[in-house]
């Protein structure tokens, strides 16, 4: 596994992919009719009550403005989270600064959050996949 993947597992990644699942998890049993797009809302939206707070009393500026960012781009557009793994890569860029553009490191927290959801019965790897094609069409390393 390398030691990376291990630290990101054990880290900050792999709590935040652990507990959006357990929380997505407990919403499907809670509401087992309910499309994935409106489970993952209600986990943003909790995210959102547990985290802005602190987010915003912490005073780091990047740390606000990530936040603010991918509010307003959830909120002009609602179909920019439509699955837990766009719901992972949201939070990990407020959280942590990671994007696809930082190439290891992107794939590496990736790949701690598809483990994750392996381990819960879910399965994300065709999106991570597809992600893939399009970041090499565009140039970007895996």
């Amino acid at each position: 596994m390398g030691i990376l993947n291990w630290f990101y597992s054990k880290g900050l990644a792999g709590a935040i992919a652990k507990d959006l699942i357990k929380k997505y998890l407990k919403l499907r049993n809670m509401y087992p009719l309910e499309e994935e797009s409106k489970l993952v809302d209600r986990v943003w939206n909790f995210w959102l009550t547990l985290n802005k707070e602190h987010i915003i009393q912490s005073k780091d500026e990047q740390y606000i403005i990530r936040l603010e960012i991918m509010e307003d781009k959830y909120e002009n557009n609602k179909e920019f989270i439509t699955n837990l793994y766009q719901l992972y890569k949201t939070i990990i860029y407020i959280e942590i600064e990671i994007l696809s553009t930082d190439g290891k490191t992107y794939d590496n927290v990736i790949k701690v959050f598809l483990n994750e959801v392996k381990k819960a019965n879910l399965d994300y790897q065709k999106e991570y996949e597809s992600e893939l094609r399009t970041r090499s069409n565009f140039g970007f390393k895996a």
